[in-house]
């Protein structure tokens, strides 16, 4: 029986290699940056895209406008998933794992009991909404390359650290995001979610980080490496506090919340705490992960 847990299981999340790693072995460190709204600024005002081509979305499959507004309306009152008051796209992503029929884990019954209805009385096909979503808005138009975001992970030494994407979007959306960006020559892969999969897990579950992490290091995911994930040496930084706090509490080694319209920053030993005492650490730029513990000494040039 024990050796059952050896065996494979059907991955939920897609992994993209970008490039090869570095040579001369593998670093000690994995850096995670999530994509939406941390890659580049939420002022970018995508989320608004977003909230436009989902009201059409439910609009063509044929509701009434009036109940396709209320489904609208309660796929956007997702400030409780966040817990800070802004929603943004990770948490617009977990309409997809809702839409399956999936309970979310934070126990936001409500917001579910609403999408699973739609699924269940519209059969809403996850990539057909993708297609209509994400990839119909006019990201060209919107985004652009950041050389100052470039040069920050230029700067990574890759003899020391790995640097990786981890993101609730499917895989078009997200390589999309970052060849637009001018990024993909720098992030050695990405592991996103696999909307096919009935069963797929998304940030901020535990199982979803057990993978990404496992399938970064070539694994194949089985019960016996997801179980032995070790989270020590992966650091994350994420616009979504719902992510930072459940990587925190499974033991990354660092868990930094990029919230762009905060006051401070707060780092180090003043780290901040989540409600239910999670430690995290808060920056409002991403050149501030220079100066982070752990993160430092992964950096040609520690500040700028």
């Amino acid at each position: 029986m024990g050796s059952s847990t050896g065996l494979p299981i059907t991955p939920s999340t897609n992994l993209t290699i970008l490039n090869k790693p570095s040579a001369g072995g593998t670093p000690k460190l994995t850096i995670w940056f999530d994509i939406d709204n941390t890659l580049y600024s939420r002022h970018c005002k995508i989320n608004e895209f977003m909230s436009q081509k989902i009201l059409a979305y439910f609009l063509k499959l044929g509701l009434p406008r009036e109940q396709a507004q209320e489904l609208h309306h309660r796929y956007y009152k997702v400030e409780s998933l966040a817990k800070n008051g802004r929603p943004n796209i990770m948490q617009k992503k977990v309409l997809i794992k809702i839409i399956l029929d999936r309970k979310l884990h934070n126990n936001h019954q409500e917001y579910g009991l609403a999408i699973r209805g739609l699924i269940r009385h519209h059969s809403i096909d996850p990539l057909d909404y993708d297609k209509n979503c994400d990839l119909a808005i006019p990201l060209e138009e919107i985004l652009s390359p950041d050389p100052k975001l470039r040069q920050l992970l230029l700067d990574i030494d890759r003899s020391k650290a790995r640097v990786w994407c981890i993101t609730n979007a499917y895989k078009t959306h997200a390589l999309r995001v970052l060849k637009i960006m001018n990024l993909s020559d720098l992030i050695e892969g990405v592991v996103s979610c696999d909307y096919t999969n009935l069963n797929f897990h998304c940030k901020p579950e535990k199982e979803y980080y057990q993978e990404a992490v496992a399938r970064s290091l070539g694994q194949e995911p089985s019960a016996e490496n997801l179980e032995q994930a070790d989270f020590s040496d992966h650091l994350l930084v994420d616009d979504a506090l719902i992510n930072i706090v459940g990587a925190s509490k499974i033991g990354f080694g660092s868990s930094v919340h990029f919230d762009e319209d905060s006051v401070d920053a707060v780092t180090g030993a003043h780290s901040t705490k989540s409600k239910d005492g999670t430690p995290f650490e808060r920056i409002t730029a991403l050149d501030q992960l220079r100066n982070l513990d752990v993160w430092k000494d992964c950096f040609v040039n520690k500040s700028t």
